[in-house]
């Protein structure tokens, strides 16, 4: 009889209670701390990775440590309905294709099947670039500063270049230390100056800025407490609504013509947040101002550029419904997740009585039936964890 996996992560010692490299998958981090909040959170994991298929748990696993948060989401899918007594059966065939959706989730006379997708609002070029940044960083932050936070003003990296981190950290080390962080202070103190000395690397492949800012004298010399004390200011212009919209045109007719009810499920984790505008303009379209002839006063509607309505009018009327998320396993508290209606699928859920937030288009706004508390679902106390898992 093969050995029944009951674990997600690996039997090991756990004594790094460190936070969370920049280039460290979740997976990485999570394996590894020792933590008591995080140790929670594999602890939920777990829970609901024993209650998975046995013969699909190999798999499943391994895509944890490949791409954590689309396992993640997968399985936070099947452990909730499975909490509101519905069946689900992982890749179901599928009459006339052999692609296969997520699940055929059944209890009763409700049935329909479930896609999990999640979105991170990143092209590949943007998670690539990420990725060097991330090295980068977590270079930096090994480097020895005593005495001083490293506040990071100016972080270039040049197009289509791969900077060598030990020449970067050589550099700060070298530096850091012709400079005396009690003088810096007085002189800080005594000139109202906001900032201290600027220290510029800048080759062929990288231009950084780094700010020297005092430590208190408690702080200094402390080991684990890391350099970097301040990250460069990013801003952007838009919203989370393209990724969502993408995401829902990609999987509308994945399958083809189907027999039972549809549902899409988008986990945005865009770290620029998820708002309400985000998934409305995602769905029925982005805002738009027009002026009737002869009139001043404006008019405002909805571009047809929705996941639901398209240029000639309702379009992916295949998909039933979207599940729009912004979850994490530690965040199960404050992330949203919630089901939309799409009012002109051709595949209603009729009978299916859903315990999720959702939301129906009566008319020109939008009806909520509130669903349960996700805390309350897996029977989790307020504020789990006790700790940001960082």
């Amino acid at each position: 009889m093969p050995h029944e996996l009951k674990s997600l992560f690996n039997d090991r010692v756990r004594d790094d209670a460190s936070p969370g490299r920049h280039a460290e998958s979740t997976y990485e981090y999570l394996d590894r701390s020792s933590r008591p909040e995080v140790a929670e959170v594999r602890a939920l994991l777990d829970k609901w990775f024993c209650r998975y298929p046995t013969d699909s748990r190999k798999e499943l696993r391994a895509r944890f440590i490949a791409d954590f948060h689309g396992a993640f989401w997968e399985l936070f899918l099947y452990a909730y309905f499975r909490m509101h007594s519905f069946g689900l059966t992982p890749h179901p065939a599928v009459p006339n294709t052999t692609r296969k959706p997520d699940y055929l989730a059944y209890r009763n006379d409700c049935e329909f099947y479930l896609e999990a997708i999640v979105v991170r609002d990143k092209s590949d070029e943007d998670l690539s670039r990420e990725r060097v940044k991330n090295l980068l960083l977590d270079a930096i932050n090994t480097t020895s500063s005593p005495n001083f936070f490293l506040a990071l003003k100016g972080f270039t990296v040049k197009e289509g270049k791969q900077p060598v981190a030990r020449k970067i950290s050589a550099f700060l080390r070298r530096e850091v230390v012709k400079f005396d962080p009690d003088r810096i202070f007085e002189e800080l103190t005594a000139n109202s100056l906001l900032d201290g000395p600027v220290l510029v690397f800048e080759d062929e492949t990288i231009r950084l800025e780094v700010t020297l800012v005092p430590r208190s004298p408690g702080a200094r010399g402390r080991a684990d407490i890391r350099p970097i004390g301040i990250y460069p200011m990013q801003t952007r212009w838009g919203g989370s609504d393209g990724a969502i919209k993408e995401a829902i045109n990609a999987k509308a007719t994945r399958y083809g013509l189907l027999h039972r009810p549809y549902l899409v499920a988008i986990n945005c984790i865009s770290e620029w947040g998820l708002d309400d505008d985000d998934v409305l303009d995602a769905l029925f379209g982005t805002p738009q101002v027009s002026f009737g002839p002869g009139s001043s006063e404006p008019i405002t509607s909805r571009r047809p550029d929705g996941g639901f309505v398209g240029p000639d009018g309702p379009w992916n009327t295949r998909v039933t419904a979207v599940i729009v998320g912004n979850l994490y396993p530690w965040g199960l508290d404050a992330g949203r997740f919630e089901l939309y209606h799409n009012p002109w699928t051709s595949n209603p859920l009729d009978g299916c009585d859903l315990a999720v937030r959702q939301a129906s288009l009566q008319g020109d706004r939008l009806d909520w039936k509130e669903g349960p508390r996700l805390l309350d679902v897996f029977g989790l106390p307020a504020g789990w964890p006790q700790q940001p898992v960082a």
